[in-house]
């Protein structure tokens, strides 16, 4: 059985918890503004005191390296071209992303690399999608961010313009390496 947690840790362990369902592990400073606190020290202690109790898991040397205790990590292949997506090809990637996929997901998980900035979606040209497919074309919403198939098969990060623009790829996480 865990240790029972203080209110300040509660509230702590309920916004990383909230930001890793969007996908992102909240840095100090967002778990600060997120719960209120005036002080980094304040998320800090909240932090180890819920990582010592068995609540969090988090590496030290990283940014944005915060999980819950015992969430599944899985591998998920960084790709650059459409065929990569069949099973075979997958398993022959040569780069991998461990990640903790959002609640929710329940087709196949893929990265791509953005190959723009999407501003209104907060996606800089670099970061990192993990994005979703069932093995067929997926319908996206307007404003939707999506991975779609540019001219030879190269693999693309697209916002839709109109309702029912169809994708391989809906996208789930972003994340950025700083």
């Amino acid at each position: 059985m865990k240790a029972k947690i203080t209110e300040t840790e509660k509230k702590v362990y309920e916004h990383i918890k909230s930001s890793l369902q969007q996908g992102y592990a909240p840095t100090v400073r967002e778990i600060c503004a997120g719960c209120g606190f005036k002080s980094t020290s304040t998320a800090h202690r909240a932090i180890k005191s819920l990582a010592e109790k068995g609540y969090l898991e988090k590496h030290n040397k990283l940014n944005r390296a915060i999980r819950l205790a015992g969430r599944k990590v899985v591998k998920v292949p960084l790709i650059e071209r459409e065929e990569q997506l069949n099973a075979a090809s997958i398993d022959q990637a040569d780069t991998f992303i461990d990640i903790n996929p959002p609640e929710g997901v329940t087709g196949e998980l893929f990265a791509v690399t953005a190959d723009e900035d999407i501003p209104s979606a907060f996606v800089r040209k670099g970061d990192i999608i993990i994005a979703e497919t069932n093995g067929e074309k997926l319908s996206v919403e307007k404003g939707g961010i999506a991975v779609v198939v540019q001219g030879g098969g190269t693999l693309s990060l697209k916002q839709a313009v109109t309702n029912g623009a169809m994708a391989i790829g809906k996208v789930v996480a972003v994340m950025r390496y700083v």
